[in-house]
């Protein structure tokens, strides 16, 4: 959060109105668009124009009632692995299982 802040600050000292920035992200990047208008919000600092937020990851403690039901099924290597079956070397570690063919 800290270098979203530096980075709109810089954009503002290099002459930038708040009115032609927008702040845009995906996943994670989602929710540090929102995240830093909440900070300047909480600072009184000026807000970017707009936010464009797509998927965001904003249950970050996954407290959702979703959250229990899927962290299970997402953490279990045999679903990790299950992407990629019949496409990893005999004897690959797990850590690379989930990586793309090269």
């Amino acid at each position: 959060m800290d270098d979203a802040e530096a980075a709109f600050n810089w954009l503002l000292s290099e002459g930038y109105e708040p009115g032609n920035i927008i702040t845009i992200g995906h996943s994670i990047g989602g929710f540090i668009a929102v995240a830093l208008a909440l900070r300047l919000r909480d600072k009184k600092q000026p807000l970017p124009s707009a936010i464009v937020s797509i998927s965001p990851w904003c249950d970050l403690e996954m407290r959702s009632r979703a959250g229990p039901a899927i962290a299970g099924f997402l953490a279990r290597p045999e679903t990790i692995t299950r992407g990629r079956a019949g496409r990893s070397p005999p004897g690959e570690a797990r850590a690379r299982a989930c990586m793309p063919p090269s």
